[in-house]
């Protein structure tokens, strides 16, 4: 963490070059692969000692460390949470788990220097009702505060075109693209937006095919991932001007391309504002 000059007791994160962010990602997918290896092996009758042995092994088979073995004196490579333990669980021989059980584990990584850490929570087999739904809330409010986080992200964007913030509840049912499971997230008006435009309408359609062909260029996901495509639209006389972020940054060739669709006139002109988050497959 870096201070800023003049502001007392603020600090912002130092900014990363692209090879400092890859070598980011490559600590990040080095946890991922452990993480799915254990939740993989997590079967009734498994210790929680089991799972964490076979985390280190990932860890290490990769060039890695285990991140937490050892820290102020942890004794694994893992955090096993099982059913009513919160956070940060002590893995054992002892615990085995059972059918039903709700499991949290949490991994850490060292890879060439940079730390990944992450956690899943997953259902031995099916949960019970109140279970699976605190697991499908949970999961939602983490998405939900990924996707307003990319909203932030695109804040300049925002700015410039002088937009005020509009929302709506999303859809519930994801669309399939290209291996992700798309949700159409927040969006933003200002001016009577053509019935076209409306969620199922058929110029929202076409912009659904434009982002599939987009997306289809994307390596298909092998683990759970979220990633945000957000546009802004602002049409006068039947004449696009498109702004596009994707993961919070400015994309150009995606502007470009949803510029060129017949964007539907109004009765004058509008602005429309969509924000998409992509769910990755597990």
């Amino acid at each position: 963490m870096i201070g800023l000059p003049g502001l007392r007791n603020r600090k912002v994160v130092a900014q990363r070059s692209a090879g400092e962010l890859d070598a980011m990602a490559a600590a990040g997918s080095l946890v991922a692969s452990a993480l799915l290896a254990v939740r993989q092996a997590a079967v009734p009758g498994v210790s929680t000692l089991a799972l964490d042995e076979i985390a280190e092994s990932v860890i290490r088979d990769g060039g890695g460390i285990p991140s937490f073995l050892g820290y102020h004196g942890f004794p694994a490579s893992i955090c096993s949470s099982v059913n009513d333990r919160v956070v940060h669980g002590i893995p054992s021989a002892t615990e085995t788990l059972a059918a039903g059980d709700l499991v949290s584990i949490d991994c850490g990584a060292i890879l060439d220097g940079w730390h990944g850490d992450s956690a899943v929570t997953f259902g031995i087999g099916a949960l019970i009702p109140v279970d699976e739904a605190l697991s499908a809330a949970t999961r939602e409010a983490m998405e939900a505060g990924i996707a307003e986080w990319h909203l932030l992200a695109a804040a300049p964007v925002l700015a410039a075109l002088g937009a005020e913030a509009g929302s709506r509840k999303r859809d519930q049912a994801p669309r399939k693209l290209a291996g992700w499971d798309l949700f159409p997230g927040r969006v933003g008006v200002r001016g009577a937006i053509p019935a076209g435009l409306q969620a199922g309408g058929a110029f929202f359609l076409t912009l659904l095919k434009a982002i599939h062909q987009f997306v289809s260029s994307w390596e298909a996901p092998t683990h759970f991932q979220l990633r945000t495509i957000f546009i802004m639209a602002t049409v006068a006389d039947g004449k696009p001007e498109v702004q596009a972020a994707v993961d919070g940054f400015v994309n150009q060739e995606l502007a470009d391309a949803l510029a060129a669709l017949p964007w539907p006139q109004g009765a004058e002109a509008y602005l429309y504002k969509q924000l998409f988050v992509l769910r990755g497959n597990e």
